[in-house]
């Protein structure tokens, strides 16, 4: 079959194999510098248009190919390996701080807020709860809002005034 884009890209001399080599190259390059486990799957689609033009299918079948195996990769074979591969991430930064325990250096009061000590730094603190919370009192960390801890009592204690 006639290829009704002869020589697209590369020019009559050089077949459209250089350019599914050089797409191959630079989707692993890709890959490899900024791991969002997407642009290897474009690699494979290049690896599968590589092999139907050495098997001299025409530029317009490749292109189908490629696209086919790339869509097709990334809809079912990336969600398979993310689940395989998981997530293995440490939480870091504020994230690591949720779940902590924390000190109360002032008296926090329902939504007015106050300070508190983790990890030997000084954080702006405060409650969503109606109760006051003492100073010098140890808390938990249940998240975090902006810059400020949202503090609650261990395992849902009330507090002793």
């Amino acid at each position: 079959m006639l290829d009704p884009l002869p020589g697209l890209f590369l020019g009559p001399l050089l077949g459209s194999w250089l350019l599914w080599l050089i797409l191959l190259i630079l989707f692993l390059v890709t890959e490899a510098l900024s791991p969002s486990f997407v642009t290897v799957w474009l690699a494979v689609g290049s690896l599968a248009a590589l092999i139907a033009e050495r098997l001299h299918f025409n530029f317009t079948a490749q292109v189908i190919i490629f696209t086919v195996v790339s869509v097709a990769t990334i809809c079912f074979l990336r969600p398979f390996c993310v689940r395989i591969l998981g997530s293995k991430s440490e939480p870091t930064n504020i994230a690591a701080l949720i779940g902590r325990e924390a000190l109360t250096l002032t008296e926090i009061e329902p939504f007015a807020g106050g300070q508190a000590k983790v990890g030997g730094q000084v954080w702006t603190a405060v409650t969503d709860g109606t109760e006051t919370i003492p100073q010098d009192h140890i808390m938990l960390i249940k998240e975090i809002r902006g810059v400020k801890l949202v503090l609650e009592s261990p395992k849902g204690e009330r507090l002793e005034e």
